[in-house]
């Protein structure tokens, strides 16, 4: 494959920048070494873990994400929105800016990244601290009760809709209507006939 690589950059006068390009190995082998891969001549890097998309993808026995520069990132535009929206003495507020502004850190790609179970309760404990930092709360029963009167459901609700969304697009590009749902309704119990459009919860 590398080489057919090569023989089209020959052909289009593309050059590839081997500095940046990297090898990732996925599988049961993953920890062994193996033959160097060399492209425009030059051998390519085994890496542990590559970026892409903003999506950090790590060497491992089956396709497996990395989430930690997920929390760091929800944590600095949470404590960054929180000291600035102080002033409003608006609780709500800060909520709606946590909606907005934070949230969508902590579900980023969550409908292709295929994240676990662990990881998933990792990203709901942030969303947790969050709100135990707005309201002032320690108890874990009163931090449920606000968040479910504010919408801001458990992240694997999120997860499930957008994955449904993401498969729902996915799907109906290869397959009739009917179909499709017949299929979505046997993979995903979740899944509504009645909502056309799979709206999120913000």
């Amino acid at each position: 494959m590398l080489d057919i690589c090569d023989s089209y950059a020959i052909d289009y006068d593309v050059k590839f920048n081997c500095e940046k390009s990297a090898a990732l190995r996925i599988g049961p082998r993953h920890c062994y070494s193996c033959a160097e891969l060399t492209l425009s001549g030059k051998p390519l890097v085994y890496v542990t873990s590559i970026k892409y998309l903003g999506v950090y993808v790590t060497s491992a026995k089956r396709f497996k994400c990395l989430y930690d520069h997920v929390k760091l990132k929800f944590y600095t535009a949470f404590n960054a929105m929180y000291y600035r929206s102080r002033c409003s003495n608006s609780e709500l507020v800060t909520v709606e800016l946590l909606k907005s502004y934070c949230l969508p850190l902590l579900i980023y790609a969550v409908e292709s990244s295929a994240p676990s179970k662990k990881v998933i309760s990792m990203l709901d404990k942030c969303a947790d601290a969050a709100v135990r930092k707005i309201f002032r709360v320690s108890s874990s029963d009163n931090c449920a009760f606000i968040r479910t009167c504010l919408g801001l459901y458990h992240i694997k609700d999120f997860v499930r809709k957008r994955t449904s969304k993401f498969m729902y697009n996915l799907v109906t590009k290869q397959f009739p209507n009917d179909v499709v749902q017949i299929g979505l309704g046997k993979l995903f119990d979740f899944y509504d006939f009645n909502d056309s459009c799979f709206s999120v919860f913000f």
